[in-house]
């Protein structure tokens, strides 16, 4: 049976951990594992010891990772290729790590609230889908790039959500527009940008209190069983269309 390998970036916790997770009950998987920490750190060890099952012929490999340094992305395949060298393709890449850091009125926005915000969300996709994109390509399947994205970034819907997160939406936004471009660019790259559920994440519990609330409607397994079904049954054909878990578009 021939392996799958599977990148995904901000797996120590939330969405990604869960993602991780799911994978690594599959057989025969690699889990690329790209968090902040050193993959010989407490935490690298914590993330995978976490993980409750790992199924046989699967492997979880931690790689460190800074999604604002926009060499990250090289330097993690390149870690990867050295000391793994048998993995010579990709065939799923979760574009999962994010933040938001700003919270008020356009008017308050700061120049380090922008950039910080656009390394990450924005950038950050971008870098990390041309790192990967010689691997995806080597994909004897459909190899496929999703990028975690919001409804909150949705003119449509999103910008009309009396939350003040200005920055947030506008630099999920911009990721959404790349993964758009990118998708009809690539004739065999499937490329998607998701909101995965306001789900109970550190990120989606912060908005739920800031707005009034306790936590986020959503738990991390209701958002990742809906986001492994939509990534099993992606095609070229939903490409650029902005998806989210329970399989209903999102206007742009």
């Amino acid at each position: 049976m021939s392996t799958t390998n599977v990148l995904i970036t901000g797996t120590k916790s939330g969405i990604g951990h869960g993602l991780l997770a799911a994978f690594a009950a599959r057989p025969n998987t690699n889990i690329i594992a790209a968090i902040r920490d050193p993959p010989t750190s407490p935490k690298a060890k914590a993330m995978i010891t976490s993980v409750p099952t790992v199924a046989k012929g699967s492997n979880i490999i931690p790689v460190e990772y800074d999604a604002a340094s926009p060499t990250a992305a090289h330097n993690l395949i390149k870690s990867v290729q050295a000391s793994h060298p048998d993995i010579k393709h990709l065939d799923i890449v979760v574009a999962n790590a994010a933040i938001n850091t700003q919270w008020g009125p356009s008017h308050t926005v700061t120049a380090k609230e922008l950039n910080d915000q656009l390394a990450v969300n924005t950038m950050a996709p971008i870098f990390l889908y041309q790192a990967t994109r010689d691997l995806l390509l080597a994909s004897e399947h459909t190899p496929k790039f999703f990028l975690m994205s919001t409804t909150l970034a949705s003119m449509g819907a999103g910008a009309r959500i009396p939350f003040p997160t200005v920055v947030y939406g506008m630099s999920k936004a911009a990721g959404n527009y790349f993964a758009v471009k990118t998708n009809l660019e690539e004739d065999r790259l499937v490329i998607v940008p998701v909101h995965p559920g306001w789900v109970q994440t550190d990120l989606g519990n912060d908005l739920a209190m800031r707005s009034g609330g306790t936590a986020a409607p959503m738990t991390v397994q209701q958002s990742v069983d809906g986001l492994m079904k939509l990534f099993d049954g992606a095609t070229k054909e939903i490409g650029g269309t902005f998806q989210q878990v329970g399989g209903d578009m999102i206007p742009w």
